[in-house]
């Protein structure tokens, strides 16, 4: 007589793509980063080109060749992380709860994993060498904001992120630079995340910030026969880095 088993209800290869598909929603830096994907490397370091300026265009008289720059490459080493988390879920829980537990272990998974990644992010972008100080009461301001675009030099336009931890929103929001319509101060959008340490900000470019994934989430379910539940464990193999660090400014808020 055919039976419907626990390990039936959860299939791995669904699962862990609808985790997959969800982790980039999850992870808020990730719309700012600059995403690549790369497959084999499990753990140790991966390699990543960084290129040198050639420099800026010559005055180049009628006749006369154009004399070729040379384009410096120097790569980074970057180790390779992983973050999981595992879910023990009994048949009872499966078969005869109100709610779905399956889909819950599957959004707490999401979270958890998300939520690890960035951390990591958060730490590279906290590296940024480009800083700024603003003495304002402890507030995120106007001010203060022009004082960090200033170290952009010439480089002020196009896309800009202002990160801020969730305590200095009300101060951004009553700022006579904030404009509410584009949530945005200066130009710069505001985002807010608690990965933002208090007395800090950050303004960012686009792509400032490297992720690189190995691919997708994985997962992977185990029985445990004498408790009668089913183990989900996922786990995320990836590397980040601050790969271009004039495109972030770290501010901080002092007293």
């Amino acid at each position: 007589m055919a039976q419907t088993k626990t390990t039936n209800l959860i299939n791995a290869e669904v699962f862990a793509g609808a985790v997959s598909a969800k982790l980039g929603n999850a992870i808020k830096l990730l719309p700012l980063a600059y995403v690549e994907n790369f497959e084999g490397e499990q753990s140790g370091t991966i390699r990543v080109p960084k290129y040198a300026y050639i420099g800026d265009a010559d005055v180049i008289a009628e006749g006369v060749a154009i004399d070729p720059s040379l384009l410096n490459q120097t790569s980074e080493d970057i180790p390779v992380i992983k973050v999981g988390k595992a879910v023990n879920i009994t048949d009872e829980a499966a078969k005869g709860s109100f709610g779905d537990p399956v889909g819950e272990a599957e959004n707490q998974l999401t979270k958890s994993i998300a939520s690890g990644v960035e951390k990591k992010m958060f730490e590279a972008l906290a590296t940024a060498t480009l800083t700024f100080a603003t003495a304002a009461g402890g507030k995120v301001t106007g001010d203060g904001v022009l004082g960090g675009l200033a170290l952009f030099g010439e480089d002020q336009d196009g896309e800009k992120y202002l990160l801020i931890n969730p305590n200095q929103l009300a101060n951004v929001k009553k700022d006579p630079a904030y404009v509410k319509e584009d949530n945005a101060i200066y130009d710069c959008q505001v985002l807010v995340s608690n990965r933002v340490a208090s007395g800090t900000a950050y303004i960012v470019k686009p792509e400032a910030v490297a992720l690189y994934l190995s691919k997708d989430v994985q997962v992977e379910t185990d029985r445990d026969i004498l408790a009668k539940a089913t183990v989900v464990s996922a786990d995320e193999h990836f590397a980040t880095h601050l790969r271009d660090a004039s495109k972030a400014v770290k501010i901080t808020i002092t007293a």
